[in-house]
């Protein structure tokens, strides 16, 4: 037998419960944050979204409802022992369903819904808010009071008298119960519980090696749950990955990995953005998070730079149709133009730095183009009367025009296709070709089909005779016959060589002539696994990068380092 100062106890811990249940459900459903559900949703291929993120408010408008049930009758409770009336020692078989019914329907609700696989599963594709635990507290608070409440439901008697100092202690239990399970709640509605972010002191970047060396390392890209392609970008001491699991940085020279940012989640979750990834000044690196913004760390320490700035408020979603209107074009996402103005923010605060008109008066309604490097934003317009190409290279610094450069009678198309690396840009118009480098002028290259790689040192290009290497003090075309005719190799700048891989069969190899003269380098296979690089799908491969400390080779799902 239960004790009659136990069954007083029990009931007044039980009824404040219930209460305190009720008013986080009501919380929960009426005033907390609501899920973010943009108009595209990685997650539609693996399960019913929208349902599940329906679910917390259906708990919670049950939990509101059978909280209130409870909550009245806990009350009718208390008064018929305050008033040690007649009938308090007569059993109310309504109030006995009542309490039986919040101890039943919320249990019985969460098993037939599997709220447990809802919580995980919003837990992994939502960032964490206090909505879902403080619903999840209320439903377990309401449980634990009609439990608490059973036997004064079923000895009322127990409850006379029900006041005086003998009610102090129960009320303060009482009221802990609630406010501690609204602390839990909380905490554990905070999503920077989520992030595991390891940063590291500094280290050297490692400078470009003059030849190829040998493969060092592999690195397996992995991009669970996704159909898209993970995405690598040059940056700090080497490369960064940003995939479905977070940002991870690797030293470009032995593949150690250095520092990451990554959720603590279960794979398939939130992710960074396909495509949003960006190396700025290579110093900084920049990455949309799915349903949590922008994040600017530090490409050489991890550190966490801004989230919230200038350009988040300016740009709070990358996919959105008033960014892609006004910023068409723009190949990196801290410059964009608004009202005809070209906007410029710092990679380290987000901040806006500078603003410059983004029109020519000289050239009304032409059609305009931009390309930035690491100091310099390149403008061009197409005029139309006088029909002429006019190309302005604008300092990084304070968006002040440094010089000017005018192509008359230009052929091909308004918008050209550019192709960037270091302080150069290759920027192709049809039949005109020319390398804008913002600390001379400007270098016209005819006869050039395509430009296929570019650097601080020269630059690499497809024309009638061949494949045609120009340097300031070096220029060649291949004599190659399988160079002029592989029209589909994958080529690079490496140090003192010019780097191609080529699909042959039954392997991959990548070849190696010698930027001062052409003459042929050293032939490397390039293997994945023992089998040859992948080609084509949505992963770009192969594909190669030259990063600090060595050449970095996609195949398919791998990295592969040579240095």
């Amino acid at each position: 037998m239960i004790g009659v100062g136990a069954v007083r106890f029990a009931a007044v811990v039980g009824a404040v419960s219930v209460w305190g249940g009720t008013v986080l459900a009501c919380y929960g459903r009426f005033v907390g944050p609501r899920p973010v559900r943009p108009d595209w949703d990685y997650g539609m291929g693996r399960f019913d979204i929208s349902r599940i993120d329906a679910e917390p408010v259906y708990f919670g408008v049950v939990a509101l409802a059978v909280g209130l049930w409870v909550g009245v009758v806990a009350v009718a409770l208390a008064r018929r022992g305050w008033n040690e009336g007649d009938e308090y020692a007569r059993r109310d078989w309504g109030v006995l369903f009542a309490v039986l019914a919040g101890i039943v329907v919320l249990p019985a609700m969460a098993l037939i819904r599997d709220a447990a696989a809802v919580v995980q599963t919003l837990q992994a594709v939502r960032p964490l808010t206090i909505t879902v635990p403080v619903i999840v507290a209320g439903c377990v608070l309401i449980v634990a009071g009609s439990i608490l409440l059973l036997p004064a439901a079923l000895a009322p008697a127990a409850l006379a008298p029900l006041r005086g100092r003998g009610l102090v202690v129960p009320l303060v239990a009482a009221v802990s119960v609630p406010v501690l399970a609204a602390g839990l709640a909380v905490r554990a509605g905070d999503d920077a519980r989520g992030i595991d972010l390891r940063t590291v002191a500094a280290v050297a970047v490692p400078p470009v090696p003059a030849g190829l060396g040998i493969e060092r390392y592999e690195v397996w890209l992995g991009n669970p749950g996704r159909v898209y392609p993970a995405d690598v970008v040059v940056a700090g001491a080497g490369f960064v990955v940003a995939n479905s699991g977070g940002i991870t940085a690797y030293h470009g020279g032995s593949g150690e990995e250095l520092w990451h940012y990554r959720r603590t989640q279960r794979e398939g979750g939130i992710g960074v953005q396909p495509g949003s990834l960006r190396s700025l000044d290579g110093g900084v690196v920049l990455a949309y998070w799915e349903y949590r913004g922008w994040t600017a760390l530090d490409a050489l320490t991890g550190e966490l730079l801004w989230q919230v700035s200038d350009f988040t408020r300016d740009h709070p979603d990358p996919q959105s149709p008033e960014r892609r209107g006004r910023g068409f074009g723009l190949p990196e996402p801290l410059f964009r133009t608004e009202d005809d103005v070209l906007v410029s923010y710092d990679s380290r605060t987000g901040a806006r730095r500078w603003s410059a008109r983004a029109v020519d008066p000289d050239c009304p309604g032409a059609r305009s183009w931009f390309d930035t490097t690491t100091s310099t934003v390149y403008q061009a317009f197409r005029c139309l009367d006088p029909d002429e190409l006019r190309v302005s290279a604008l300092s990084g610094r304070d968006g002040s025009i440094t010089r000017t450069y005018v192509i008359p009678r230009p052929v091909g198309k308004d918008i050209p296709m550019t192709h960037r690396s270091g302080e150069r840009v290759a920027a192709e118009w049809g039949e005109n070709t020319v390398l804008l480098d913002g600390a001379h002028d400007p270098q016209p290259l005819p006869g050039a089909q395509r430009v296929l790689a570019a650097d601080a040192e020269g630059v690499l290009l497809r024309q009638r005779a061949g494949v045609e290497y120009i340097a300031r003090d070096a220029r060649w075309v291949s004599e190659d016959a399988e160079v002029r005719t592989a029209l589909y190799w994958y080529y690079g700048l490496l140090g003192e060589y010019v780097a191609a891989i080529e699909q042959t069969d039954p392997g991959t190899v990548l070849r190696t002539w010698r930027r001062a003269d052409g003459s042929p380098g050293p032939v490397v296979p390039v293997e994945v696994r023992g089998g040859r690089c992948p080609e084509g799908g949505l992963v770009p491969s192969p594909e190669m990068l030259t990063i600090p400390g060595g050449l970095l080779i996609r195949c398919g799902g791998w990295l592969l380092g040579y240095s």
